[in-house]
């Protein structure tokens, strides 16, 4: 015996398979944004000196935090650095350090300008 749907099945049937659709295209839309706040979360580049004020010949301590980035780097004679650090230096009052890191292209920068105390 051949089944024989009525018109009300068939909209029945339409508006499930639409939902359904709707369901998967949110999953993977979520999916999506849930990557890419990932990835900015990831690129978080904090970069501090203590004192960032000094008197001529004082030490300062600067201090980074660069998850996710790669070729991390200091100016002013340090380098390379890990993504996380500690580095003390005698810096001249109006030095400006700078780190920078890179991810998917595109740089990441953070400046400290080192001041003279009165």
């Amino acid at each position: 015996m051949r089944q024989i749907k009525t018109r009300a099945y068939l909209m029945l049937e339409f508006a499930a398979i639409l939902a359904l659709s709707g369901a998967v295209l949110y999953l993977n839309n979520t999916k999506d944004l849930n990557e890419l706040q990932f990835a900015e979360a990831s690129t978080s580049l904090t970069f501090k000196a203590e004192p960032e004020v000094i008197k001529p010949g004082q030490s300062v301590t600067l201090s980074w935090s660069a998850p996710g980035l790669s070729d991390v780097y200091i100016n002013n004679g340090i380098g390379s650095v890990d993504n996380e650090g500690i580095e003390v230096v005698f810096p001249k009052v109006g030095d400006t350090y700078v780190i920078k890191g890179y991810l998917n292209g595109k740089e990441y920068s953070e400046q400290i300008l080192i001041k003279r105390s009165n």
